[in-house]
């Protein structure tokens, strides 16, 4: 893996932090083709390494290549002013991923819409928060990103519904919950990509450890169990963008929703409403002279 360098402009909100893992990366930095409100908190992810070359041309004009950009917002909005809000999903394509899915992840307290670019307007407004965080990523293809949803949570009760219709419960100590994002391109067709997305809780357990001269210490274990069941995995052409919000069933407190795209203030919940918009930058490079 090469190198990685983040920057941050501005911080507000809550944190976000990446970490790449395997990824076919782009070496120049690449300046976002469209302009976000100077209030939002910015994360650049510059990568590098080469870039698959294109096939020769028969002529001596230049050589298309290309790089994604994928923005990824993160929203702090009133309780239900997203989740809930019919006007705001009218134009947004719930059935994306097929009837058992949006089902599925309905039930644990997540409502995901897809839309054309065009319509973006419904969401502008909430880009512009003060309390809005985006992250972007360029390359060619990205594995494994962690996204920080809640952190440093001593005590958790967990409750999901599997692909087989069983309620699962678990119990957590000393956890942060997650999501891993990844994007490729989808084979032959640069104007596609795919996304993945899945929540998941990494626990820190404490352990004695006893040494070769039979010192003691602790050891800090780190674990990270992904909730496969509600992984997520959508074709999106580079001219739509997609909406992962809470829904409806996230007022259940254990429920996936409640845990992972709500958060407590002083001032009451605030849902967190994660935005996904994609664009392919192609770059042209000459071809030597003859």
């Amino acid at each position: 893996m090469n190198g990685l360098a983040i920057s941050t402009l501005k911080c507000t909100g809550f944190a976000f932090v990446a970490v790449l893992a395997g990824c076919d990366l782009l070496a120049p930095r690449v300046d976002s083709s469209r302009e976000v409100a100077s209030s939002i908190t910015t994360l650049n992810i510059e990568m590098s390494a080469p870039i698959p070359a294109a096939p020769a041309p028969a002529d001596p004009k230049a050589t298309p290549r290309f790089v994604y950009q994928l923005q990824v917002f993160q929203l702090a909005v009133p309780q239900r002013s997203i989740s809930d809000n019919s006007d705001f999903w009218k134009s947004l394509d719930e059935q994306a991923m097929g009837f058992e899915v949006h089902s599925l992840l309905g039930k644990n307290g997540i409502r995901l819409g897809v839309a054309p670019k065009s319509d973006m307007q419904r969401v502008e407004p909430f880009l512009s928060d003060a309390d809005a965080t985006v992250q972007r990523m360029v390359g060619t293809a990205a594995q494994n990103v962690r996204m920080e949803m809640r952190t440093n949570i001593d005590q958790q009760t967990l409750f999901w519904i599997n692909r087989a219709g069983e309620q699962i419960g678990r119990d957590f100590e000393k956890v942060d919950n997650i999501v891993f994002l990844s994007f490729r391109q989808m084979p032959r067709n640069p104007d596609k990509v795919r996304i993945s997305f899945a929540p998941a809780v990494r626990s820190r357990i404490q352990k004695f450890q006893v040494g070769p001269r039979g010192g003691e210490r602790i050891v800090e274990v780190v674990n990270e169990q992904t909730l496969f069941d509600l992984g997520i995995d959508v074709e999106l052409n580079v001219n739509q963008y997609m909406v992962i919000a809470p829904s409806t069933i996230s007022d259940v407190s254990m429920s996936v929703g409640r845990q992972f795209l709500m958060k407590e203030t002083p001032s009451g919940l605030r849902e967190r409403v994660i935005v996904i918009v994609p664009s392919v930058i192609r770059i042209a490079e000459d071809s030597p002279s003859p």
